[in-house]
C-alpha cells in the first residue's frame, strides 16, 4: 500500500508499542480522560515495582532477567504517573549499559562491540529511553535513533553493491527489494530475519518522536495492514497483507498498529485518516460481549494482555467511550483489589491476572505463575492508564534556565539569548514579548546560544524572552526591558537667565531608571530617571551671552529631546 502523503519518500518528519513477539523478547482526536482509572493503574505499578529483582523484571526461566518485560514495565509505570518506580530499570539499562544484552543478542564485548542488530528490541529500547525521559541518542552508551535507522532497509541497501544485495556485507539476511522501509535483523551471525510488525510499530513510534520518521517506514507498517482494518504479525515475503493467503488478524498487533498510525499522524504524516478509522471500526467489531479482546492465533479468547493494548489505542484514537469503558471494566474484573482481602491474593493488590477466571482461581491458591501475572499486569495496566504512546514518548516537562541582557534594549536591535537544560538536538523556539524571534536546535550539551532581533512591534516595558522546546511544557523564560525610539520632553525653569543664575532642567518621558545624558554648552551631566521616568538637574548659567542649547539623550541616541534658552545681561 502506498502512503498517501507528500514529500515523505526520503524526508524525515518531525515525531510504542509492546514487542510481544519481537526477536529477543517475549491531528487525531485526543484521548478522553474521563475513563482513565489512574488509581487502579498506580496500584498495578506498585505491584510491578515490588516484583523487580536487582532492578529488572525476572525471566521465566532461571536468574537471567527479562529485558523486554522490564521495558514493558517502564511503559506501564510511566503511563500510570509513577515513573520514579521505573528508575531502577532505567539505571540498569542505561547507566549500567546492559540494554545492549537485549537488542544485540550478545553480551557486551568491549573489543568486538555490538555485532548483531535486532530490529524489534532496538526500536523497543529506543521507545523505552523516550518514555523514561532519558537521552535516546546516548542510552547505555549507544545512539538508539541511529541504531534504529540502521535497521531500516533503503533502496541503496538492495541495489547492486548494497549491504543486503548479492556481494554485500549482509547478503545472507534474506532481504529483498520489497523490504525497502522495513526494519530488519542483520549482523555477522544473523542468517534469518525475524523482525515482524511489532518491531515495525515500535520503529514508527520511536522515529516519529525523534523526528526521523520517513515515508517508506510508514508504508511498510501499512504493508502489514489488511483492507479489512486489522494488522498481521508476520511478513509473507513480497506479499502485502491483502496479497497474502496466510494473513491472519492479530488484535495485539492491530492495537499497536493503531498506536503507531496515530503517532505517525501526530508527527506530521498525512493520508492516514481512512486507515485509522478503518482499524478503529474493526477493533470495535471484535470486542467480546464481556468487554475484552483476544489476541491472535492461539490466543483468540479474551485476555487482559490484548485488552490493555487495544483499550489504550482506542482511547487514544477517541473511540466511543462506551467501548473503552467496557474494556476497562473487563480489566478491572481481573485486578486484585480490596475485595480480595482475606484470600490468598491479599498481598498482591494491584496485580492483574491474564483473565478474570485466573484471578478467581488464585483467590484460593495464590499466584502460581508469577511470570504470567507480571506480563499481564504490565500490558493490561496500559488500558487503565489510557495514555497514548505519542504522549508517553513526549519529552518531559522542564524549566530551562534562560539569560538575556539585564539592561534596557531597543526594539529592532539584536540581543544575545542563552538557555540551558534542553535535550541534545532538541528543537526550540525563542519568543520575545510573545512574538516569534528565532528557531533552531540545541547543542549536544542541550544549550541554546543565539542572537535574536527584538521584534519592532514589541511594546515597550518588561517583556519575557521565552525558550520553548519540543513541547509547550518544556520552557523557560527570562526578561528584558524594551525601549522604543522616542522624543523626550525637556522643560526649563526659565527661558531667559543672567550669568550666575541656576537653570533647572526637567526631562520627562523616560523609562524608570533609564540612564540620561544632558549636554549644556559643552558641559555634560549624567543621571538616572526616577521610577516615574523623570530626571531633574540644575546647572549654573555662564557666559557667553546668547542662545544656550540643552540636549537630553536617554539610553539610546534615538531617545532624545532638546530645548534652548537665552543668557542675557539683565
Amino acid at each position: 500500500m502506498k502512503l498517501r502523503t507528500t514529500g515523505l519518500a526520503a524526508t524525515p518528519v518531525a515525531a510504542l508499542a509492546l514487542a510481544l513477539a519481537v526477536t529477543g523478547s517475549t491531528p487525531a482526536t485526543a484521548a478522553p480522560t474521563a475513563g482513565r482509572d489512574l488509581p487502579a493503574a498506580s496500584s498495578s505499578s506498585a505491584w510491578l515495582a515490588s516484583r523487580l529483582v536487582d532492578g529488572l523484571a525476572p525471566g521465566p526461566f532461571g536468574p537471567r532477567p527479562d529485558y523486554g518485560l522490564s521495558i514493558d514495565a517502564i511503559y506501564a509505570l510511566h503511563a500510570s504517573g509513577d515513573g520514579e518506580l521505573a528508575e531502577p530499570i532505567l539505571t540498569a539499562l542505561d547507566d549500567e549499559g546492559i540494554a545492549a544484552n537485549f537488542y544485540s543478542a550478545v553480551e557486551w564485548d568491549a573489543e568486538r562491540g555490538l555485532e548483531e542488530h535486532l530490529a524489534g528490541p532496538t526500536a523497543k529500547t529506543l521507545v523505552a529511553a523516550q518514555v523514561g525521559g532519558r537521552d535516546p541518542r546516548d542510552f547505555g552508551g549507544q545512539d538508539l535513533v541511529a541504531r534504529t535507522l540502521s535497521t531500516v532497509v533503503t533502496a541503496a541497501d538492495v541495489a547492486p553493491g548494497g549491504r543486503f544485495a548479492a556481494g554485500g556485507e549482509f547478503e545472507d539476511g534474506g532481504v529483498a527489494a520489497s523490504d525497502v522501509g522495513r526494519v530488519v535483523d542483520f549482523g555477522p551471525d544473523v542468517t534469518y530475519n525475524n523482525a515482524n510488525s511489532f518491531g515495525q510499530t515500535l520503529a514508527v513510534i520511536g522515529l516519529a518522536r525523534a523526528g526521523r520518521l520517513t515515508g517508506p517506514v510508514v508504508d511498510k507498517l501499512l504493508w502489514q495492514r489488511c483492507g479489512a482494518g486489522f494488522f498481521r504479525i508476520f511478513y509473507d515475503g513480497p506479499r502485502s497483507c491483502d496479497e497474502s493467503a496466510s494473513a491472519a488478524p492479530d488484535r495485539d498487533a492491530t492495537g499497536l498498529g493503531l498506536s503507531a498510525m496515530l503517532a505517525a499522524q501526530r508527527s506530521g504524516v498525512g493520508g492516514l485518516d481512512d486507515e485509522i478509522a478503518g482499524t478503529v471500526d474493526w477493533l470495535l467489531d471484535e470486542q467480546d460481549a464481556g468487554g475484552g479482546w483476544g489476541g491472535g492465533v492461539g490466543t483468540e479468547a479474551p485476555n487482559t494482555n490484548s485488552t490493555g493494548l487495544v483499550v489504550q489505542a482506542l482511547a487514544d484514537a477517541g473511540a466511543p467511550v462506551t467501548a473503552v469503558a467496557d474494556g476497562e471494566a473487563y480489566l478491572a474484573s481481573a485486578q486484585v483489589g480490596a475485595a480480595d482481602a482475606g484470600t490468598a491474593l491479599a498481598g498482591d493488590v494491584g496485580a492483574i491476572a491474564y483473565t478474570p477466571a485466573a484471578r478467581e482461581a488464585a483467590r484460593a491458591d495464590g499466584i502460581d505463575q508469577p511470570d504470567t501475572w507480571i506480563r499481564a499486569t504490565a500490558q493490561a495496566s496500559l488500558g487503565l492508564s489510557q495514555v497514548g504512546f505519542w504522549e508517553l514518548t513526549a519529552p518531559r516537562p522542564a524549566r530551562f534556565a534562560v539569560t538575556a541582557p539585564t539592561g534596557y534594549v531597543l526594539r529592532g536591535r539584536s540581543i544575545a539569548v542563552r538557555a540551558t537544560g534542553l535535550a541534545a538536538g532538541e528543537a526550540y523556539r525563542v519568543t520575545v514579548g510573545g512574538r516569534s524571534a528565532a528557531t533552531g536546535t540545541a547543542s549536544a550539551d542541550g544549550v541554546v546560544a543565539t542572537t535574536v532581533v527584538v521584534p519592532s512591534a514589541t511594546a515597550p516595558g518588561t517583556r519575557a524572552v521565552a525558550v520553548t522546546g519540543a513541547t509547550s511544557e518544556r520552557t523557560g523564560a527570562g526578561s528584558i526591558r524594551v525601549l522604543a525610539a522616542k522624543k523626550l520632553a525637556v522643560r526649563l525653569r526659565a527661558a531667559r537667565l543672567r550669568p550666575g543664575a541656576q537653570q533647572r532642567i526637567t526631562v520627562r518621558g523616560l523609562a524608570a531608571g533609564e540612564a540620561v545624558t544632558l549636554r549644556v554648552r559643552g558641559k555634560v551631566l549624567r543621571g538616572r530617571a526616577t521610577a516615574a521616568g523623570v530626571l531633574t538637574r540644575t546647572v549654573r548659567v555662564a557666559r557667553p551671552f546668547g542662545a544656550a542649547r540643552v540636549r537630553a539623550t536617554g539610553a539610546f541616541a534615538v531617545r532624545s529631546g532638546a530645548v534652548t534658552f537665552r543668557v542675557v545681561r539683565r
